[in-house]
C-alpha cells in the first residue's frame, strides 16, 4: 500500500498540473478577445496556401487585400495595428481601431510597397498583421497571409505622331475682277478691286479673267 506521503506527493503534482493548464488556458482567453482577418476583397475568402493573394509585383492596398479586425472580449476596447513584411518593403496601416464588444471592422488604410517591381523576384511572401490591445498588450493576435508574385510583362503601345497639312487660301493684295452683264443695262461690264478678305459682289472671288480665286 503505498503511504500517505505518497499520496499526499501525487495529490500536490496534480493540483499544480491543474494550476497550469488553468493559467495556460486563460492566457489564450485572453490572447483571443481580439481576431485579426485577412481576406480576399472580391471574394471574401481567407487567404491562405491554397489561396493566396495573386498579383503582378506591385503595392499592395485595400483593393487587394482586406483586414478586418473583431473585439471579441466583454469591454470595449482600443488596438493597435502593425505590419510585418519581409525586409526591405514598406508598409502603412491605420494605426488604432475602438471597437465595442463583438464589433468588428474593415481597415481602411493599407498600403504595402514591396522593393521596386524590378527588383522583386516572382514568388511567394509571407506578409502579417498583428493587432495588440491597448489596455492589455498580452491579448494580440496575428494573422499571416501569403502574397504570391506572379511573373508579369508590360506592354506599352502609343501612335506615331502625324501631321496633317491644312492649306487656308489668303489673300494678302487687292485682286482684279471683272464681271459681265446679261442683260441688257447700261453697264454690260464692271470691274474693280478685291480687297483681302471681302466678298466678290456674286458672292466668290474671282481673278481678273473671271475664274474663281
Amino acid at each position: 500500500m503505498r503511504s500517505n506521503a505518497a499520496r499526499a506527493g501525487s495529490a500536490t503534482v496534480l493540483t499544480m498540473a491543474f494550476i497550469l493548464a488553468s493559467l495556460a488556458f486563460a492566457g489564450s482567453a485572453a490572447a483571443s478577445e481580439v481576431e485579426v482577418q485577412v481576406r480576399d476583397p472580391v471574394t471574401d475568402a481567407f487567404f491562405s496556401a491554397q489561396h493566396p493573394l495573386s498579383q503582378c509585383p506591385g503595392p499592395i492596398t485595400a483593393r487587394e487585400a482586406a483586414i478586418w479586425v473583431r473585439n471579441v472580449g466583454a469591454d470595449s476596447d482600443t488596438y493597435r495595428l502593425a505590419l510585418q513584411l519581409p525586409p526591405g518593403w514598406e508598409g502603412q496601416i491605420k494605426p488604432d481601431v475602438t471597437l465595442a464588444s463583438g464589433e468588428r471592422a474593415r481597415i481602411p488604410l493599407l498600403v504595402i510597397n514591396p522593393p521596386t517591381p524590378w527588383a522583386v523576384l516572382p514568388g511567394n511572401y509571407t506578409l502579417s498583421v498583428t493587432a495588440s490591445s491597448l489596455s492589455n498588450p498580452k491579448q494580440s493576435h496575428k494573422a499571416e497571409f501569403p502574397a504570391d508574385f506572379l511573373t508579369c510583362y508590360a506592354l506599352a503601345v502609343w501612335p506615331e505622331p502625324t501631321e496633317q497639312a491644312v492649306c487656308e487660301l489668303q489673300l494678302h493684295h487687292p485682286q482684279l475682277w471683272q464681271m459681265a452683264r446679261a442683260d441688257n443695262s447700261d453697264r454690260e461690264h464692271e470691274q474693280g478691286k478685291l480687297e483681302p478678305g471681302a466678298l466678290h459682289p456674286r458672292g466668290r472671288a474671282e481673278d481678273a479673267r473671271g475664274h474663281p480665286t
